[in-house]
């Protein structure tokens, strides 16, 4: 392609990125005193049901089949209710008078994609767990290790390669600056050869998260934009005039590993682009989000949190920094490769993010093997319910401090 620039210098190596880092004046504008963002995770799992579990479950007189989802849906939320601060239901039917939906719940639903290992002989029930908006407080996340931990003492689950974790990040019911949108598309484009270290190499390739690099560079060989220069490229990124723009060139879509999608408002009239946002969102339901899809499934709180808390320092980073300040930190980033001690990816939790627990979990963690278990489909009866076609994870509502009594007989 004669119109693609080519890489030419030698990558730098890390030794010399940390030496030229100036982390000390990153630190002292990302640590200043900002608004708490928002956040929801979406946690995807299957429950599986053996003849000891029914006793565990005290549901030996169900009788349960392959098709009684709406039953194990609300044994699920019943684990949960008795120890959450919010509200927990097994539908999503409940509409504010404003149109928009309750955000003060968590939500027990079923997901088509999720399927089961192969080898297990138990009845199995593909489940996602849906947090409600929260904002970035101890109780927050006290929430969630609550959650994780009632599901895994309460219920047998299993995750396998084809669950995963997905984190929103908002800023409660704002929308998230453009700039700070291309800021922050910028960042994951320099930082993400050593964030993908994070994940099983399973996650790197899967069609649901994909590398923004690689899909980037693979895209049709005849477009004339592709630039193969990863320096090049990420000084276009800071230079784009709108994010949709940027969505066309980098397809930071619902199958990438980074889903700005829902953050577009859809265009009207003749000339409205259908490709331009996601199917079935109007004006008025856009989302405001940030979506992070590659981090495997996990219910370990410790793992949840770490990811959690990385997700938002990437966004933070993009807050914090002005685009001369910003684009000076990539320049020397962004050609400098992974290693295999993850002393890049260490670095950068630790000095750039300000995030020293993180790093330290993901230091004693290591690198994650991929699990290769052959997965099958799980059949969901047709009419079954699944999950919210679009949940919004911007807006905080007060907590609901009553809980459904969940009779575990009864139908939604």
């Amino acid at each position: 392609m004669d119109s693609v620039k080519k890489s030419i210098k030698k990558p730098l190596a890390l030794k010399d990125a940390i030496k030229l880092t100036k982390d000390k004046a990153i630190n002292d504008k990302l640590l200043k005193p900002q608004k708490p963002l928002t956040f929801g995770i979406e946690f995807e799992f299957v429950v599986e049901i053996g003849e000891d579990d029914k006793a565990k479950m005290k549901t030996e007189n169900l009788k349960l089949t392959p098709q009684d989802y709406t039953k194990v849906r609300k044994y699920v939320a019943s684990m949960l209710s008795p120890v959450m601060k919010h509200k927990t239901r097994t539908t999503y039917s409940k509409i504010q008078e404003n149109g928009i939906p309750d955000f003060s719940t968590w939500y027990v639903t079923v997901d088509g994609t999720i399927e089961k290992r192969r080898s297990r002989k138990q009845l199995s029930y593909p489940i996602e767990l849906i947090s409600p908006a929260l904002d970035f407080s101890n109780n927050s996340i006290c929430e969630v290790e609550k959650a994780c931990k009632a599901i895994t003492n309460g219920c047998h689950v299993d995750v396998n390669k084809s669950c995963g974790l997905h984190v929103h990040i908002g800023n409660h019911d704002n929308d998230l600056k453009w700039e700070d949108m291309r800021k922050f598309v910028a960042i994951v484009w320099t930082f993400e050869p050593h964030i993908v270290q994070i994940h099983p190499t399973n996650r790197h390739t899967k069609v649901q998260c994909c590398i923004i690099r690689e899909r980037y560079l693979n895209k049709d060989e005849k477009d004339p934009n592709v630039i193969d220069d990863p320096k090049v490229a990420m000084k276009k990124i800071m230079r784009y005039k709108s994010l949709i723009e940027l969505k066309q060139e980098h397809e930071v879509d619902h199958v990438c590993a980074y889903n700005l999608g829902k953050l577009i408002t859809p265009p009207e009239g003749e000339n409205a682009d259908p490709i331009s946002y996601p199917p079935g969102l109007t004006a008025n339901k856009t989302g405001k989000t940030i979506e992070f899809r590659q981090h495997r499934a996990t219910l370990n709180t410790e793992e949840t949190i770490s990811w959690l808390h990385l997700c938002a320092g990437l966004y933070k980073l993009a807050q914090a920094l002005d685009d001369a300040s910003l684009e000076a930190l990539l320049e020397i980033w962004v050609d400098v490769l992974p290693d295999a001690k993850l002393q890049g990816l260490d670095y950068i939790i630790r000095n750039i993010l300000c995030l020293p627990k993180v790093a330290d979990f993901y230091k004693a963690r290591g690198v994650v093997n991929d699990d290769d278990e052959p997965t099958e489909a799980i059949p969901i009866e047709n009419g079954e319910a699944g999950r919210p076609q679009e949940r919004r994870f911007d807006e905080i509502t007060e907590a609901v401090v009553t809980f459904e009594q969940l009779d575990l007989n009864a139908q939604d």
